[in-house]
């Protein structure tokens, strides 16, 4: 993280950083960039977003969770299967709404509304549209309120990478998820 100078060392100034920690224990370090100073850290305070104080959702079948490559958060970001590690591109708030939020402002989404085998799991800003709304079953299965089409690891692939599509219910473990 780059400090802005404020030219005085009586001169202070508030700098807010987005981090994304891991759940447990985390280092932060400060030291000072080849060529220049270190910052004069008085105080330091550690905040959730809200909104992201949610949950996994670990796939069956792989032991993997929903993610979101490299902390993407672009709108039309496909969803998919990835190692574990509880940063915030893997953790998901259902919401009373029938929302699964991550980021805290965007929604696990039907792109362009799909109600067909195959459709994209995506992530979008939350509209509070219907494709953006899920029904997490006793049986493990996720289904889509728009389509009624099952959260799905595509060709019931279990590798890193295996991207989320909705697809007929037929349960099968790709389709299950546990909410951790």
């Amino acid at each position: 993280v780059s400090f802005p100078p404020t030219g005085s060392s009586s001169t202070y100034r508030t700098v807010s950083v987005l981090a994304h920690l891991a759940k447990g224990t985390n280092t932060v370090r400060f030291a000072a960039v080849s060529g220049s100073t270190a910052p004069d850290i008085d105080a330091i305070r550690v905040q959730n977003i809200p909104g992201t104080d949610g949950t996994a959702l670990v796939g069956a079948a792989s032991n993997r969770c929903v993610d979101l490559a490299k902390n993407t958060i672009t709108d039309a970001t496909q969803a998919e299967l990835w190692d574990c590690a509880g940063g915030q591109n893997q953790t998901f708030t259902h919401t009373t709404r029938d929302e699964l939020v991550v980021y805290g402002n965007k929604c696990l989404d039907a792109d362009g509304q799909g109600t067909t085998n195959g459709t994209k799991v995506i992530i979008w800003d939350c509209t509070g549209g219907t494709n953006q709304k899920w029904t997490v079953h006793s049986d493990g299965t996720v289904t889509n309120n728009l389509s009624g089409l099952c959260l799905d690891a595509s060709e019931a692939a279990t590798a890193n990478g295996t991207k989320l599509i909705l697809w007929t219910c037929n349960g099968q473990t790709n389709q299950k998820w546990n909410l951790n």
